[in-house]
């Protein structure tokens, strides 16, 4: 979409973060007020988010580095191809996030495989978007041609 639109992809987040939120708020709103109605509670399980943090927080910071890939990804014109090899390369930082060949070639190979959801509903749109947008331009061009030879069924 960036690309076709000519702006940055920064600009069209930007733009798309008021309506993402204003969304996002208003589901949450709506579950909150029908679970007020229904009288429904929270469940305590007695883990609190401090603790998550305290627990998980260890393990993220001495995996900071496997974050460096996103800088490259969001601000290089070629965001594919270097933020594929940037997470390679950011991969073999540390001794317990490095990756050896087949360890490499099994990440490319799940990645495929999960690809192909994502891959067949695009396919998918673009069919539906196709098939209503071509007859009604080949409508409209059909009826403006028609109308420029004044309805006559030959053009001669």
């Amino acid at each position: 979409m960036a690309g076709s639109a000519a702006y940055r992809y920064v600009t069209i987040l930007k733009y798309a973060l008021f309506p993402r939120s204003s969304i996002t708020s208003a589901f949450f709103a709506t579950v909150h007020i029908e679970a007020k109605k229904l009288g429904l509670v929270g469940v305590d399980t007695g883990v609190t988010i401090k603790r998550n943090v305290e627990r998980l927080w260890p393990h993220v910071y001495s995996r900071r580095h496997v974050a460096l890939p996103l800088d490259c990804r969001l601000f290089t014109a070629l965001r594919r191809s270097y933020g594929i090899l940037a997470a390679i390369a950011a991969s073999q930082l540390r001794r317990a996030t490095r990756l050896n060949i087949i360890g490499l070639l099994s990440a490319f190979e799940v990645g495929a495989r999960n690809i192909l959801i994502v891959l067949s509903s695009t396919a998918a749109a673009g069919l539906i978007v196709g098939s209503v947008d071509v007859p009604v331009s080949a409508s409209a061009s059909s009826s403006g041609f028609v109308g420029i030879v004044g309805g006559s069924l030959f053009a001669g």
